[in-house]
């Protein structure tokens, strides 16, 4: 056998193994890798943390893990706005506008919403979000809420 043979074989079977691993990943293996021994598929797409549905699920959790991220810098971007209005003009705003700037957007494209209170010595600030659905008062919203230097 060629040489040339051989090298068009060994291309072969690499890209065969790449072919089969890609398949594992989507299927997942047989059984799930319980010792059950049934054969079964547990590591189907509704499966436990293989094969597409963990793939998936991995891809879903990470972009959450993303959003709360950008929702808590937002808020920390909103608060350092809020300390810099307050140092120039000694006193809390109650609006964007008087922030002079554009709502900031929440990580789901919603205007995120603030409030400031102050009250015996005390000043905080709550940034709210009304999260995924976009409609206030649902479970799904989030708010943070960050002291003030008076």
């Amino acid at each position: 056998m060629s040489v040339q043979h051989r090298r068009g074989y060994a291309a072969l079977v690499g890209l065969l193994v790449v072919v089969v691993i890609i398949l594992v990943l989507m299927v997942g293996l047989p059984g799930g890798g319980s010792s059950s021994g049934s054969g079964g598929s547990g590591g189907s797409a509704s499966g436990g943390g293989s094969g597409v549905g963990g793939v998936l699920g991995a891809a879903r959790s990470s972009r959450n893990t993303a959003r709360q991220a950008k929702l808590s810098i937002n808020s920390r971007a909103i608060t350092d706005t809020i300390v810099a209005y307050q140092v120039q003009n000694g006193s809390l705003p109650h609006s964007w506008e008087d922030l002079g700037i554009a709502p900031m957007l929440d990580p789901w494209g919603q205007a995120m919403r603030f409030e400031c209170l102050s009250e015996r010595g005390k000043a905080s600030v709550t940034i709210y979000s009304d999260g995924p659905d976009g409609e206030p008062g649902t479970d799904d919203d989030q708010s943070e809420t960050h002291d003030l230097p008076i």
